[in-house]
């Protein structure tokens, strides 16, 4: 088993074992992402997991900083439900500014 892989598995454990502790609905983990640039700073490998009942797609990672695991599931899902409340007023607002994207 090459390091990545062993990696992945290894962060693919420690987040099944934080999202039974952590959430009570369903999440299921579809993908590892990789920071091998360093963007995020604190975490090298993240498990890439979905939440079922919301469909909020989120972080579950290993903080290098703090030694504890954590998720990104309220700031993405914040950023998910003010995009939809927005969405409808940018759509009609803007509508053929941003489709030209």
């Amino acid at each position: 088993m090459c390091f990545h892989s062993h990696r992945e598995k290894k962060v693919r454990d420690q987040a099944e074992r934080y999202l039974e502790k952590t959430f009570d609905e369903g999440t299921e983990i579809y993908d590892v992402l990789y920071d091998n640039m360093g963007n995020r700073g604190y975490f090298e490998y993240a498990a890439k997991v979905k939440h079922e009942k919301y469909g909020t797609q989120f972080l579950v990672f290993f903080n290098d900083e703090t030694g504890e695991m954590e998720d990104t599931f309220l700031s993405d899902k914040w950023q998910d439900d003010a995009e939809k409340e927005i969405r409808p007023y940018v759509d009609k607002e803007l509508g053929d500014v941003l489709i030209s994207k």
